[in-house]
């Protein structure tokens, strides 16, 4: 999976994404009309014209290029991934490097156009609507949008160094935090020593499907480190109901599953993830986040109470 800034022999391939996806997905929001009026606008001489204007990028999966978004000052324009990678994350990662070259270029807010199928994408993001506008077409229909805008934050889009770049993860991602999750297994079962941790090997299976429900979930996130393509970190992250039923606290942050190789440790990456579950918590009005970790895990306890967390109760176990 590639991003790259687009160039005039991109405009075939752009033009190809647009018409497509709105041929697909606008019918189903839109009378007949108002979706002819979508592909007019973005003909190919109108896309011909923004690449000399507009700062594109186009992403390539197995060498075929399925999304664009465009950014023009600190507008974000023509968003479209084709139907059958929608759900993925790839908008949301084309997103997510149009916020940063907009922080690049010195802008602390950004707009868009939202479209009625997308108005909840943009929700999830922390885009709040600020218009509801109205087109009326030649034929007297009448198009729908919303005008959305986001302030940035520099903490949405970090990076370590300039080889490292920490973000959410992508479904097809998964099988490089599978092998974390092992490696975890096995880090907390040689550090503990305890026959608690009794396993051979994790289920494949299972875990892959566990990994699968964090995407496009309102209430799960997992965000990774990445080195050079390689996955060197990750951090689970969920929305739990608070342990105390009769507490008017109802809903908590909880950091389900977080781990760094060896080789990579002391260079900030765990406190980097850490911020965007943390950006993620409070999104969503949250006061508390917690976690567990085994008491023999010297290094786990050592790690997150670097980072201000603290002991509020225990669990304890015997041996029958």
């Amino acid at each position: 999976m590639n991003i790259i800034v687009a160039s005039f022999k991109d405009v075939t391939n752009i033009l190809h994404i647009v018409q497509t996806t709105i041929n697909k997905v606008y019918p189903k929001y839109y009378p007949e009309y108002v979706v002819k009026f979508f592909l007019d606008h973005h003909s190919v001489e109108n896309i011909s014209k923004a690449i000399s204007e507009e700062y594109i990028l186009i992403i390539e999966n197995d060498g075929k290029i399925i999304g664009t978004g465009s950014l023009l000052r600190n507008e974000i324009k023509r968003m479209f991934v084709l139907p059958e990678y929608q759900g993925l994350g790839y908008g949301s990662l084309l997103l997510e490097q149009l916020e940063h070259q907009a922080l690049n270029e010195g802008h602390t807010t950004v707009i868009l156009a939202s479209s009625l199928s997308a108005f909840s994408l943009y929700l999830k993001k922390g885009y709040a609507p600020i218009e509801y506008k109205k087109i009326i077409t030649s034929e007297k229909q009448v198009l729908c949008y919303y005008q959305m805008s986001k302030t940035l934050n520099l903490s949405h889009n970090i990076s370590v160094d300039s080889k490292m770049e920490c973000r959410e993860m992508l479904i097809t991602e998964i099988q490089e935090v599978e092998k974390l999750h092992n490696l975890l297994a096995y880090f907390v079962q040689k550090e503990t020593e305890d026959d608690y941790f009794d396993f051979d090997e994790l289920n494949e299976v299972s875990l892959k499907h566990h990994l699968e429900g964090f995407i496009n979930n309102p209430s799960r996130k997992i965000y990774i480190t990445k080195e050079n393509g390689v996955i060197v970190g990750f951090i689970s992250c969920e929305i739990i109901n608070c342990f105390l039923p009769i507490s008017s606290i109802k809903k908590v942050g909880h950091i389900s599953g977080a781990y760094v190789l060896p080789e990579f440790r002391r260079k900030g990456i765990m406190k980097k993830m850490e911020m965007l579950a943390i950006d993620f918590f409070r999104s969503n009005d949250l006061k508390f986040v917690e976690l567990d970790f085994l008491t023999k895990n010297i290094i786990a306890e050592k790690t997150w109470k670097s980072l201000g967390y603290i002991t509020f109760r225990e669990q304890m176990r015997k041996t029958i």
